[in-house]
């Protein structure tokens, strides 16, 4: 104590005074603060050094009035009127960053009726503390509450976005195993929400793909095997993170692809099919081109020295390129004006079986030139039907024409027509190789053609195409089937409703 002020002259009772309670002040938990009659701070105990930060120094005025304005005029006050003095201060701390409320009590020291200084008391005020604790833990509980409730709307649309994701989402642990999937991945993957729970997310991936890793939030094609066991093609992307306990976690969204897959391979194929198309095109019309090219140019480097029989047999060569030019340009035109619906039908009563009989009439020179003899039963008793005689016609043609042309040599084809409860049909039976059975159905797609056609028979893979599309004019279907017996079956229903 003496330390501290025995730079400062003081009463001798005064200093009688403090030295006698000087050990109380200095440990007392209160702040406690001296000060002369001239309002000169000459005393601070411990305590009020804390809360000053002072580290042992004696503070001076200005700092007290620096965390408690206002205090150094109601030091001099109270000296100067030798009464006391109260101040209710709200300080802010450093290391809390809280309000604190603290009641200053300042007392004059008297000595024979002199005032010869003032005594300064820094008391917490608990009752106004604990009412800002009282509003600050409201305040708190009702900031939590609205957390609470923003965390809760949060969470719920979170799961309602997972759960009503329109591509599928899986949440994985650090080992790959399903926690959560939504329902369209369970949808996806045919199974139900609650199955995968616990499994490994392999359990969905073929194996090849297994031991994949991709990039975040990259794009990646894999393919899958559902419960069912259908295989998908999915384009998955995956996401890493980690919870409020560090534990890490992915979220992984996957998007069924299959029938994209599909569509680019469809439209490879195609591209195949019309590359082929083209091929087939361009030799069907090189063949005539040259006979009537090479006829025209040899009648008329010959024309003085020909005589009627070699100039009629160039002729006729020419015409029959002609012909077959003409019959290709005829199919093109047909698909394409059947496919705008811009051909129209003439519907008349015929009688079916006579329309087969006399197309196959036609057919007479072809056969006899391959040794093939064609047969035809009518089975019963036909009723006329309402039909475009010239594009059922068509049809027929092109049935026999593809028998002839594919059925081996000095074979027999079977022509057979007859009339069911639902409708009238036709069947035409060769002796040739077949039908490939992936090949059964897409023979009848536009430039498509049977594997058949590599032994050289030709064509442009229109006829049958062309043969669907009228029928669907007349309410009927055509296909085709292998005959047990060998050879191929097409079949033509022309249903009576």
């Amino acid at each position: 104590m003496v330390n501290l002020i025995k730079n400062i002259e003081l009463d001798p009772e005064l200093t009688e005074y403090i030295n006698k309670y000087a050990f109380i002040m200095e440990d007392h938990s209160t702040p406690i603060a001296l000060f002369n009659e001239s309002s000169v701070l000459i005393y601070a105990n411990a305590a009020l050094g804390h809360i000053l930060n002072t580290n042992n120094c004696l503070p001076s005025l200005n700092q007290l009035g620096h965390l408690f304005r206002g205090i150094d005029r109601a030091i001099i006050s109270c000296i100067a009127d030798n009464k006391s003095k109260k101040l209710n201060k709200n300080v802010k701390s450093g290391d809390m960053d809280q309000i604190i409320p603290y009641v200053i009590n300042i007392k004059p020291i008297i000595f024979s009726n002199k005032s010869t200084g003032a005594i300064l008391f820094v008391e917490t005020d608990t009752k106004r503390l604990v009412n800002y604790f009282v509003e600050e833990k409201s305040a708190l509980s009702n900031k939590i509450s609205s957390l609470t409730v923003k965390l809760k709307n949060t969470f719920n649309l979170v799961n309602a976005l997972f759960d009503n994701s329109p591509v599928g989402m899986m949440i994985l642990d650090e080992q790959n195993r399903i926690l959560q999937i939504n329902k369209n991945g369970a949808d996806i993957l045919e199974t139900k929400v609650s199955s995968p729970i616990g499994t490994h997310r392999d359990r969905f991936y073929v194996s090849e793909c297994n031991n994949f890793s991709i990039a975040e939030n990259t794009n990646e094609e894999v393919q899958a095997v559902t419960e069912t066991g259908k295989k998908k093609v999915l384009l998955r992307c995956s996401v890493k993170s980690e919870d409020e306990d560090e534990e890490s976690f992915s979220v992984e969204t996957f998007v069924d692809v299959s029938e994209i897959e599909k569509a680019r391979v469809a439209a490879e194929e195609s591209n195949k099919v019309k590359s082929e198309f083209l091929g087939n095109i361009s030799h069907e019309l090189r063949t005539p081109l040259h006979s009537i090219i090479g006829f025209s140019q040899c009648g008329i480097e010959q024309i003085e020295e020909l005589d009627i029989e070699k100039a009629l047999k160039f002729f006729n060569k020419i015409n029959y390129g002609g012909e077959i030019l003409l019959s290709l340009v005829n199919d093109l035109l047909d698909v394409t004006a059947l496919d705008s619906g811009k051909i129209i039908f003439n519907y008349k009563p015929i009688q079916f079986e006579n329309l087969v009989e006399e197309i196959i009439n036609e057919f007479d020179m072809l056969a006899d030139s391959k040794g093939v003899t064609i047969r035809v039963d009518v089975k019963n008793e036909i009723q006329s039907m309402d039909m475009d005689e010239k594009h059922i016609q068509q049809v027929v043609r092109n049935i026999i024409t593809n028998a002839i042309k594919f059925t081996d040599l000095k074979s027999v084809i079977t022509i057979i027509v007859e009339q069911t409860d639902k409708a009238i049909q036709l069947h035409v039976y060769d002796q040739g190789k077949g039908i490939p059975e992936d090949e059964l159905k897409t023979i009848f797609d536009e430039f498509t053609q049977s594997t058949r056609t590599n032994t050289g028979a030709g064509g442009t893979g229109l006829g049958l195409a062309i043969c669907r599309k009228i029928l669907e004019q007349h309410n009927g279907d055509i296909w085709a089937e292998n005959n047990s017996d060998g050879g191929a079956v097409f079949i033509v229903n022309l249903y009576l409703k």
